[in-house]
């Protein structure tokens, strides 16, 4: 099935979609780190086909459980992900779509499972706390 994981945090227009009851689509509302490792741990992919997104650590928390990535194809995603995604282009139509479908690939999948270890690994507290100390120490 489609999880969707995470909840509602606020009541605007963004979040109208939100309470639309589709078949076969799961909402888990939020979960804890550790239900939220077990599921990036054992899915198809992590999916974001968002249009604006800040740094997106979920992406790195996916990427980290050794989740194929497959992300629309902004700013964002490219400096995070680098190469080590699938890119959808989400302004074609059909271009989420297909995105989606290569993963399907099992070749695909388990290329893009190593990948996602490879963008986290150049992510981690200890590098962005040096990184900070060494902005605040100039």
């Amino acid at each position: 099935p489609l999880v969707l994981a995470g909840g509602k945090l606020y009541e605007s227009k963004l979040y109208e979609s939100f309470d639309t009851e589709v078949a076969g689509v799961v909402k888990t509302g939020f979960l804890s780190e550790e239900e939220l490792a077990a599921l990036y741990s054992c899915c198809l992919a992590f999916v974001n086909l968002s249009k604006l997104e800040g740094f997106n650590i979920p992406l790195l928390e996916a990427a980290n459980a050794g989740a194929p990535l497959v992300v629309s194809d902004i700013k964002v995603h490219r400096e995070v992900a680098g190469e080590n995604a699938i890119f959808a282009n989400i302004l074609k139509e059909g271009g989420g779509k297909e995105a989606i479908q290569e993963i399907f690939n099992r070749e695909t999948r388990e290329r893009m499972q190593k990948e996602a270890k490879i963008c986290a690994s150049r992510y981690s507290a200890k590098k962005s706390a040096s990184k900070l100390k060494n902005v605040l120490l100039k």
